[in-house]
């Protein structure tokens, strides 16, 4: 139920708590340099990239029994695992002067959070970052996103009822939307190079690796009610 960081302790690998479901209570060694928690969201573990680092950059795990997460505008990282299964979190507040970079694999998976807004500094979403979020209904992209990359099952088993690529977007790994069937509620950037609609339907997105490439020559996606 309870966990202490002691003032050595330097490095953490993901979420060392990931399938701890009664750690309640974290508290960290004010001789510890590495390790902090934010004063106005004390269920989160922030961390230093390096010794060197300034702020503490990389959001490494919540407690349990989080409702709410404030994530400080500095964060450029947020941990994979961690929010995993954080079943209590309903909220995620980040800052329009944020710095985030990337959402690490499973790092809000299974969480009960309806809505976030992805910063438009975000470049990555991993593997299953928010599959199973299944009261999650809105994703805001915003039409300046330098979002490149979507991994494989980011977004499974969603209320997603509508989503925007971005032009920056290059790669939508295999699944990455699994379990959503209506396409016609995704908007393609037109000034995406890499993906388009097939026809006026808009029920298949294609896609190709290289812009020097006339031809789309693989399937984004598809929607599941296509005739």
């Amino acid at each position: 139920r309870n966990l202490f960081i002691p003032s050595k302790v330097r490095l953490m690998q993901g979420n060392p708590i990931t399938n701890t479901n009664n750690l309640f209570d974290i508290s960290i060694s004010p001789k510890n340099r590495f390790f902090m928690s934010p004063a106005n969201c004390k269920g989160l573990i922030l961390c230093k990239k390096d010794e060197d680092s300034e702020n503490h950059e990389i959001l490494v795990c919540a407690k349990n029994n989080i409702t709410t997460a404030i994530i400080p505008p500095y964060v450029t990282s947020i941990n994979s695992f961690a929010f995993y299964k954080c079943e209590s979190l309903e909220s995620i507040m980040i800052p329009n002067d944020s710095n985030l970079r990337t959402i690490e694999e499973f790092a809000f998976y299974r969480t009960s959070i309806d809505y976030i807004r992805i910063p438009k500094t975000v470049r990555k979403i991993g593997t299953g970052a928010f599959g199973y979020c299944q009261k999650l209904s809105t994703v805001i992209i915003p039409t300046d996103s330098e979002l490149t990359t979507i991994e494989k099952s980011a977004f499974s088993q969603t209320l997603i009822n509508n989503l925007y690529i971005p032009s920056n977007t290059r790669y939508l790994e295999k699944g990455w939307l699994n379990g959503f069937n209506i396409l016609g509620a995704i908007n393609v950037s037109a000034e995406n190079q890499y993906f388009k609609y097939l026809d006026e339907s808009k029920q298949i997105i294609v896609g190709r690796k290289d812009v020097e490439n006339d031809d789309y020559d693989e399937i984004g996606f598809a929607d599941r009610l296509i005739k």
